[in-house]
């Protein structure tokens, strides 16, 4: 009797340890209500003030579940991190325009960021953005958020397996 009382305590401590805690996906699910909100304003058109509250939101709430160790989040949490480079890229090129800045590639501003363009680019065949991407500061925004919005699709995915 004694031994079945130490297998069924040691089973359920594997079970736990194997299992997300319900706190850390209430924490996910808040994130994913702020970045669901982020994804629609882009999509519906926003100014930057409100763009820039959106995305502290976000950033705010990723800082709440970024720190996990658990080797199965590390799909969800790499593609909500990608996700977030796009997001802050395509304020940061924002804020530069407003600036005054020229938007072209040569410029150090969109280098920093050209990697990305380039991988969303290619992501995605079935996308044919040539010829409408001519690299204005309104074309590196608009893919900055296409490839941050697919990013986070693609971690909201990596996160409904889980459940």
């Amino acid at each position: 009797m004694k031994k079945l009382a130490i297998i069924l305590i040691i089973s359920i401590l594997l079970a736990a340890c194997g299992s997300i805690p319900k706190e850390y996906l209430e924490d996910v699910e808040l994130f994913t209500k702020e970045g669901n909100r982020l994804t629609i304003m882009t999509e519906q058109g926003v100014n930057y003030k409100d763009y820039s509250k959106q995305l502290i939101e976000v950033k705010s709430t990723f800082s709440m579940i970024e720190g996990n160790s658990m080797e199965k989040l590390n799909p969800m949490l790499s593609q909500f991190e990608i996700a977030i480079i796009g997001w802050d890229g395509a304020k940061d090129i924002w804020q530069y325009k407003i600036d005054g800045g020229e938007c072209f590639s040569q410029t150090k501003q969109m280098q920093e960021y050209s990697s990305f363009v380039s991988l969303y680019l290619t992501m995605d065949e079935t996308k044919d953005l040539q010829g409408i991407y001519d690299e204005t500061c309104e074309d590196y925004i608009s893919v900055m958020f296409s490839g941050a919005t697919a990013h986070y699709e693609k971690g909201i995915e990596e996160y409904l397996k889980l459940k």
